[in-house]
């Protein structure tokens, strides 16, 4: 089965997106699996560092790299074939984590012919969408102010939009144009896939009947959520009453070139790259 990597920063939309692309009936999905930026990343993080240890034990001594990526691509099958038995037949792997866009690299000489779906939210967006995460039970993992949220959709978006731009194995979709027209931008996607597209069903996907239905389905079921608040409004401007204007300011600050160059327009003037209308 053709394997398809959904990333991008947290909090951007990437399970909404998982959702609807896991009712495609070529596309097989389950709960995000952190394959490469939990545990594959310990792995190879133990591996470089045996090029710099003093003495001569571990794995290097037995493998040289091409076979230790081998070793991995076994494990990480069995992973995938998990997924693939949850949909039998169709003609996708969908696997969303979106911490995976920092380990692109390993996977694609691991898996050259995956395919990687680069899913951007505006970054004010994003960063009230974090702040909210803090403040929740299950959130301690999340920044604690807008400086480090800014920089955490920094650092995913530059490395998914350059993927997106010198790669046409990769697509990069907007969270407000998905919003806007999802039929339009789903059929751009479908294609790009290779799949007959499918009509975006609007009241299935709301984030009103997810909220309602979250508790239902199996543990593995992306749409299945325990944690409360997970899904949030989903509003494309409800970080323009969440935010202060200074954490705005910090926002747009960190983020100007980017945030310029992915269609956003800054509230705050003097940001590098926009000239607002007259």
């Amino acid at each position: 089965m053709k394997k398809l990597f959904l990333v991008g920063c947290p909090r951007s939309g990437t399970t909404w997106l998982q959702i609807i692309l896991g009712s495609h009936s070529e596309i097989a999905t389950r709960r995000e699996t952190h394959l490469f930026d939990g545990y594959m990343a310990s792995l190879y993080n133990h591996w470089q560092r045996e090029v710099y240890a003093p003495h001569k034990d571990g794995l290097r001594v037995l493998l040289d790299q091409a076979e230790f990526d081998t070793a991995i691509r076994h494990f990480c099958d069995v992973v995938f074939a998990k997924i693939a038995a949850s949909k039998p037949g169709a003609d996708y792997i969908l696997e969303k984590t979106p911490g995976h866009v920092l380990h692109h690299h390993t996977i694609r000489r691991l898996y050259p012919e995956s395919r990687f779906l680069h899913l951007v939210r505006d970054p004010r967006a994003v960063v009230a969408s974090l702040l909210a995460v803090k403040k929740e039970p299950w959130g301690s993992w999340a920044p604690a102010d807008a400086f480090q949220a800014a920089r955490i959709w920094r650092n995913h978006v530059a490395i998914g939009h350059e993927l997106a731009r010198d790669h046409a194995a990769c697509l990069e979709l907007r969270f407000e144009d998905l919003v806007a027209t999802p039929d339009a931008v789903l059929d751009r996607l479908y294609r790009w896939l290779g799949l007959d597209p499918v009509t975006y069903d609007t009241e299935r996907f709301s984030l009103c009947h997810l909220k309602q239905h979250q508790g239902e389905g199996e543990q593995s079921d992306p749409a299945r959520e325990d944690r409360g608040n997970f899904f949030r409004h989903g509003l494309v401007n409800g970080w323009a009453t969440e935010l202060t204007r200074a954490q705005i300011a910090v926002v747009e600050g960190i983020c100007a070139e980017l945030i310029v160059e992915l269609g956003y327009a800054p509230q705050q003037v003097g940001v590098i790259g926009y000239a607002p209308t007259q």
